[in-house]
């Protein structure tokens, strides 16, 4: 920290212009630390309105599938940027420190070690977690949960100007503490400055990384017992509130006619779209839903109503196919190999909701 100090004040004694002496300390702290430190970011193209990052199948692209705007300036520089911050670094390094390392194993640790009756403390003792164990993960208390959020965040009062931060919490750490500032991973903000219109190809840097982690990363050393081990990372949750679910899930937002993800029940509109159990008097069509056993999704049922037809499956499909509101995102044809295998599946029963996700 000294020498950061040090690199600041040099800095701004070097520059009598005031712009200048605030602009040239953030980059010097920005380098110095990236060299102190070993964090880089990878810089990705997107649309110049956020719809979508020129990841996976959209890599080749020179326009947005979205809003056709172009992907590069007259200089073929890329209009816009999405940066992504590597996880496994960063990992790396808090294991570096012994007293981090404990910490990220005493949290687990210590809920075997304490009898609870009073039922669900924490995701460790929900049944998701018993599943993941009994299909071999999380055999080691070094092993990694990670809980991933993501939400719109207007930065200005006036006008509209989202960004969406995408946040990784630590599960190993006690719940007062993982979700405090100096414990949160970004790993990156979706620019604005407006929403983006698929979200998951923004993902998949994320994504392809924790496939790595959950095969396991070997030689990570652990300072806390001074020993080299295999480290492993694991995508168990999602969290968002339903706009932000929506989106990441693939499906129509809260004020559709079909917006529940976990039942099929469609909804009517009488001045508003809402979804009754029955059909109100004077409806032209009779229909009564069982709310103990209501036509619930599946997993399947969900990939399948979200794959582009077969023939379009690896062409540069056109916004004009299906019209720019029903445009289908290329990636969701990879979900089924995208996604780590400790993340739940879509088909969980409502009356099973929220117990085996905690």
């Amino acid at each position: 920290m000294g020498s950061i100090r040090c690199t600041i004040m040099l800095t701004l004694d070097d520059n009598d212009d005031k712009t200048g002496a605030l602009i040239k300390p953030a980059l010097a702290v920005t380098c110095r630390l990236r060299e102190i430190s070993g964090i880089e970011h990878i810089t990705i193209s997107c649309c110049v309105n956020s719809c979508l990052a020129f990841t996976a199948d959209y890599k080749g692209l020179d326009e947005c599938l979205f809003c056709n705007e172009p992907r590069f300036d007259q200089r073929k520089h890329p209009r816009q940027t999405f940066d992504y911050i590597p996880i496994t670094h960063r990992l790396r390094l808090q294991f570096a420190n012994a007293k981090r390392a404990a910490k990220l194993q005493d949290y687990r640790k210590s809920l075997v070690s304490t009898q609870w009756a009073g039922g669900i403390r924490d995701y460790w003792d929900g049944m998701l977690h018993q599943e993941h164990k009994q299909q071999g993960f999380f055999r080691d208390y070094r092993d990694i949960g990670f809980l991933f959020s993501t939400d719109g965040v207007q930065l200005f009062k006036i006008g509209k100007f989202d960004i969406w931060p995408l946040l990784l919490i630590n599960l190993n750490l006690p719940p007062s503490e993982r979700v405090k500032k100096e414990n949160l991973l970004l790993c990156g903000i979706i620019p604005g400055k407006r929403n983006p219109k698929d979200i998951h190809s923004f993902l998949r840097p994320m994504i392809d990384e924790l496939k790595e982690l959950e095969v396991g990363i070997a030689g990570v050393y652990d300072a806390s017992t001074k020993s080299l081990f295999t480290l492993h990372a694991h995508l168990c949750l999602v969290s968002g509130d339903l706009p932000a679910i929506a989106k990441v899930m693939g499906i129509s937002g809260h004020n559709s006619y079909e917006y529940c993800r976990f039942c099929k029940v469609r909804g009517i509109y009488r001045g508003h779209i809402y979804c009754p159990l029955q059909s109100p008097f004077g409806w032209p069509d009779d229909f009564e839903f069982d709310p103990m056993n209501l036509p619930l999704r599946t997993d399947q049922g969900y990939r399948h109503s979200m794959s582009p037809p077969f023939e379009y499956a690896n062409s540069q499909l056109h916004p004009l196919i299906f019209g720019q509101r029903h445009i289908i995102p290329f990636i969701l044809k990879n979900l089924p190999m995208a996604l780590p295998n400790t993340l739940p599946c879509m088909n969980s029963k409502p009356s099973t909701f929220p117990d085996p996700l905690l």
